[in-house]
């Protein structure tokens, strides 16, 4: 399950506490606030949200949710987002715990807020789960070092699953392959289901990262799987960067794609792997020059990749 994110408005999306308003921001006559100055909103920060959604499940924290979904999320080019239930307004920010609280369960939490008290940070010192308070400047708003902050976290929530529990990563990447790759054949003489080829590479590894990488080498390349869904499965930075570089590009030399494979130990290893695989495949299929110029590109490749018996 992907982590929560749950943000604040006014101090985060709008630096109400800043004297003028400051560089980036356009001030709007919102009925969000009634009675209060001009909401300050910046084009940035829908940007940083939406990159942040593609990880995380991202909530309102803030007792005006309601128009802010009307009026604000359409300004910034987001998506209407579910509200934690606060009391009605006004009401001591300490009241936000007990909400939040029952709002997130047992499930791992990113907050913006512009004041945390001291019973949001007992709350966060005290749970079991990942919990990340993100400290917001009112007279500044969001900033991008707290969207680099959470996009670490983030990255290690997901080594961290990986370390913890690496046989459900390794299984959950085996159902994935075998969905992405449904219907497709490899191109081997007896015309057996793809899946079959990234499965094998798999199980010529023991360790989980090389696993998981080499059952889904082929999925970002070959089907309409993206980095996104990788990431939104959960799957660590080190296996992404490995199946990152294991897809060969659009208008890229197979010179230079395997050179890129070869900055990569993870992905090396996979392909090593996979150039073997493919290259005996080829040695039993019938003779003619296609396969020739492959056999010969691949023995190129694994000797270029530093496999021992290249093109054995």
């Amino acid at each position: 399950m992907r982590p929560l994110l749950l943000v604040d408005f006014d101090g985060v999306l709008n630096p109400y506490a800043a004297a003028v308003c400051p560089p980036g921001f356009v001030e709007y006559d919102l009925d969000v606030f009634p009675g209060e100055e001009p909401v300050r909103l910046n084009a940035a920060h829908g940007r940083w949200l939406r990159e942040l959604a593609t990880r995380f499940d991202l909530a309102w924290a803030s007792a005006c949710a309601e128009d802010l979904n009307q009026l604000c999320a359409p300004l910034l080019g987001l998506d209407p987002m579910p509200r934690v239930p606060m009391p009605s307004p006004p009401f001591d920010p300490e009241l936000k715990v007990p909400a939040i609280h029952a709002f997130v369960g047992d499930r791992a939490v990113a907050w913006l807020d512009d004041l945390f008290g001291d019973a949001a940070r007992t709350w966060a010192a005290e749970r079991s789960e990942p919990t990340l308070l993100v400290d917001v400047d009112p007279a500044v708003g969001l900033t991008e070092p707290s969207i680099a902050e959470l996009l670490e976290w983030h990255r290690q929530l997901q080594d961290t699953r990986t370390a913890l529990d690496p046989v459900s990563c390794v299984e959950d990447a085996i159902a994935l392959a075998a969905r992405a790759h449904r219907g497709q054949r490899y191109s081997s003489p007896e015309r057996e289901p793809y899946v079959f080829h990234p499965l094998r590479i798999m199980l010529r590894f023991d360790d989980p990262p090389a696993q998981i990488a080499a059952v889904l080498h082929d999925a970002i390349e070959d089907t309409a799987v993206e980095v996104d869904d990788l990431v939104e499965a959960g799957y660590s930075a080190e296996v992404i960067d490995a199946i990152e570089c294991l897809t060969h590009r659009d208008g890229e030399s197979y010179e230079g794609y395997i050179g890129r494979v070869a900055g990569n130990e993870l992905a090396r290893r996979v392909k090593i792997e996979d150039l073997n695989e493919n290259l005996a495949n080829n040695r039993r299929s019938p003779s003619n020059p296609g396969n020739a110029e492959r056999i010969e590109r691949y023995r190129w490749a694994l000797a270029r990749l530093g496999a021992p018996d290249a093109g054995r």
